[in-house]
């Protein structure tokens, strides 16, 4: 993690939606908001996914846990953002990616 890849908010955000999921799901994973997620394609298309925002990751990473595949941390290097401004929206997608989080550990 370079410095001023993330707002001091944002990681706390990151952090705080890392344990929820590691609590609710029985996994360690150490980040589970960045990075590149790469599926089989065959476990792809058995995905139901209704996610429409950031909250996206979080729903293909659960659907894969409880369907039973295998996830594997690879280390990603976070750098400052090179040009733009990022469409997140730390408060608004960080509710949506706990509540798709809780949705699905309910059984939605």
């Amino acid at each position: 993690l370079e410095p001023g890849a993330i707002t001091p908010i944002n990681r706390m955000g990151n952090l705080a939606l890392t344990a929820a999921l590691n609590l609710l799901y029985g996994v360690r994973l150490s980040d589970t908001q960045a990075g590149l997620r790469g599926i089989r394609r065959a476990l792809w298309q058995r995905l139901p996914l209704r996610a429409d925002r950031y909250e996206v990751e979080t729903e293909v990473l659960v659907r894969a846990l409880l369907a039973g595949a295998r996830v594997t941390e690879v280390p990603v290097t976070r750098r400052p953002r090179a040009h733009g401004r990022s469409a997140l929206h730390g408060l608004r997608d960080g509710s949506r990616i706990l509540a798709c989080m809780l949705r699905l550990r309910l059984g939605g």
